[in-house]
């Protein structure tokens, strides 16, 4: 029932979250007036992209693309380590079982009991993706997808020992 019913939610909660409520209203906006405007009109997929494209100036094809045209609904797992032979670096590696198309996936590091947070969107390519965070003390809480944002029937994090993946930033951050 998840796969038949996730629609509304991909249009109604997810594209909101990653374009904002401002270019997410002003669109629906646009189209309402369009819909009043001429008796009988339909709206399609693409026209609903293409409103929410223009009122946010992003391409959003990718996410057309794997959320609405695929339909998919991942399993995501995310490995996380202690990078050996450094001082409180993390490396995490998200994987989904759907080896194709392109999704942001929410990441939250949490440490210090709270008082330090580090959030992010990480962009998964062909089911995977990859993150280094410098200056991380040991106890620290992982959470992925921490509010739900993304439709996945599963989400699990794993701390591992050795190498998460293999993917190195173009540049990484220290935090």
């Amino acid at each position: 029932e998840q796969v038949a019913n996730y629609g509304a939610y991909v249009v109604g909660d997810m594209i909101r979250l990653r374009i904002g409520d401002y270019s997410y209203f002003g669109a629906l906006d646009r189209l309402a007036e369009r819909i009043a405007s001429v008796p009988s009109s339909r709206i399609s997929t693409d026209d609903l992209q293409a409103a929410f494209e223009e009122s946010s100036n992003q391409d959003l094809g990718d996410f057309f693309d794997y959320w609405v045209h695929g339909g998919f609904v991942p399993e995501v797992s995310l490995s996380i380590r202690h990078v050996e032979n450094s001082v409180g670096v993390l490396h995490g590696c998200i994987e989904t079982n759907i080896p194709f198309g392109r999704m942001d996936i929410p990441v939250e590091i949490v440490d210090q009991d709270g008082a330090r947070t580090v959030a992010a969107m990480i962009d998964v390519v062909d089911g995977r993706g990859s993150f280094w965070i410098a200056n991380r003390d040991d106890n620290v809480q992982v959470k992925l997808d921490p509010r739900g944002m993304i439709l996945a029937y599963q989400r699990e994090v794993e701390w591992v020992t050795e190498q998460a993946c293999d993917l190195r930033p173009k540049n990484p951050r220290s935090e």
